[in-house]
């Protein structure tokens, strides 16, 4: 009796966060980063829907520049951004479920430059091509060092093409995707970092239901769903630096 009791007490409290959660519903703020969003589409809105939709939550998806994105969601309760480089200075402004994708930060040239490079020192005196707003920029500053900053990363891509610098910052998918577009023959010189793309919500979410989320996306990651919609991508750009990841 006691048991049955517990069993009835368990599936009441499973039922009322299950309408809790229905009844959330939350305004996802994109930018524009090929191939990860592009016109509220993409390999990360993708990820996002299903995750979404497995959870049983609400949602909405809204484009705008990057760092308007940041900023709605700091001041706004039930918004995300989809998705931003996790990172030491974001890291207390948000609550966070990701990784989305975990991929990696890099520095390339073009094919035929025959500039050395054996440290990431030797290429502090050049400026450095990086998209305005990101971690990567971010992670820049740090070092003090010049850059030229562009809104994408496809005309970051063409300055290169053009030798307009000699070197760019940038996600590996993005650079090999935006590279792929522009007929640029790029190649990478040195990885920097490994970045952590992922959800970032108002600081004034639910514990509950970053809790909720995350285990879906763990449950995402195990079954295969990640790497299938990663594959269905597989011919846009060069995802062998990131396979790592699914091993």
């Amino acid at each position: 009796m006691i048991k049955k009791r517990r069993l009835i007490l368990l599936f009441l409290s499973f039922a009322l966060l299950t309408t809790s959660l229905n009844a959330q519903s939350f305004t996802l703020n994109t930018f524009n980063v090929e191939p990860y969003v592009q016109n509220k589409e993409g390999l990360a809105v993708d990820i996002a829907k299903v995750l979404f939709q497995r959870a049983n939550i609400g949602y909405i998806i809204k484009s705008s520049p990057q760092k308007r994105a940041i900023i709605t969601t700091k001041q706004t309760q039930n918004n995300a951004v989809l998705f931003i480089q996790r990172s030491q200075e974001r890291e207390s402004h948000f609550k966070w479920v990701g990784p989305i994708f975990v991929t990696q930060t890099a520095l390339f040239s073009l094919e035929n430059s025959n500039i050395k490079v054996d440290v990431f020192k030797d290429v502090f005196q050049y400026p450095l091509l990086v998209t305005r707003g990101s971690a990567d920029e971010e992670y820049l500053k740090g070092f003090g060092i010049k850059t030229q900053v562009a809104n994408n990363d496809f005309q970051n891509v063409r300055k290169l093409k053009a030798q307009r610098a000699h070197f760019l910052v940038a996600d590996v998918i993005s650079a090999s995707y935006n590279a792929k577009k522009a007929n640029a023959n790029i190649k990478k010189r040195l990885t920097l970092i490994t970045t952590l793309r992922s959800l970032a919500f108002n600081i004034d979410t639910s514990d509950k239901i970053i809790e909720h989320l995350n285990q879906i996306l763990t449950i995402m990651y195990k079954d295969g769903t990640i790497k299938k919609i990663l594959t269905s991508y597989e011919n846009k750009f060069e995802s062998k630096d990131i396979s790592v990841f699914f091993e």
